[in-house]
């Protein structure tokens, strides 16, 4: 048998490897930890550990499925509440602790609420607004257009909700209404076009 020398020192590393993930609040989601070494069977006791401290065991929320020199962590509907540092852990060699760590955020990603796709203006009315409820967390920018061109505050009262038409609805005021949603904190953006 020939023995090869390495210069890579053991360690554990996570998958996806980014030391934060963000990641959409009900969709299923998975961290893999492993060991870096030729030979992953070197590394024994795989563990995950909750931001709380806790050993993480297979239940209703989460997965756990441990193989050589491997563990999988698999949430099936995660939530904000389910935010925080998970801690991989292990021995490598039987006898030299090992850990890593990643930092994963769960968020609320884009909601449309109150917002038809077909709404109206009536002609010669005051005060009519078209109405749009944004809502994520963290909380979205929000923004109106019409007709791809960004709205004058001259003419409308423009809010994240909604916008309404100062003085009488008149024709200049037909056309397509877009609101546009940026949550720049996990780069998510959506739209709604409203005709």
């Amino acid at each position: 048998m020939t023995l090869r020398a390495t210069s890579e020192t053991p360690k554990l590393e996570i998958l996806p490897l980014q030391d934060k993930q963000f990641q959409p609040e009900d969709k299923p989601f998975g961290l893999t930890c492993r060991g870096s070494q030729e030979n992953p069977s070197l590394f024994t006791e795989l563990r995950w550990i909750s931001p709380r401290g806790e050993e993480l065991k297979t239940n209703d929320k989460i997965v756990v499925t441990p193989d050589t020199g491997r563990i999988t962590l698999h949430f099936l509907s995660p939530k904000q509440d389910d935010t925080g540092v998970y801690k991989c852990t292990a021995n490598f060699q039987n006898s030299e602790p090992k850990s890593a760590e990643v930092s994963v955020t769960f968020y609320k990603d884009i909601t449309w609420e109150e917002c038809k796709l077909q709404q109206a203006l009536v002609k010669g009315r005051s005060g009519e607004r078209i109405t749009c409820k944004v809502t994520a967390s963290p909380s979205p920018s929000v923004s109106w257009k019409k007709n791809g061109k960004n709205l004058n505050d001259q003419r409308y009262v423009i809010e994240n909700t909604h916008i309404s038409v100062k003085g009488e609805v008149t024709e200049e005021d037909a056309g397509n209404y877009e609101v546009q949603a940026e949550v720049e904190y996990t780069g998510n953006f959506d739209f709604r076009t409203i005709a």
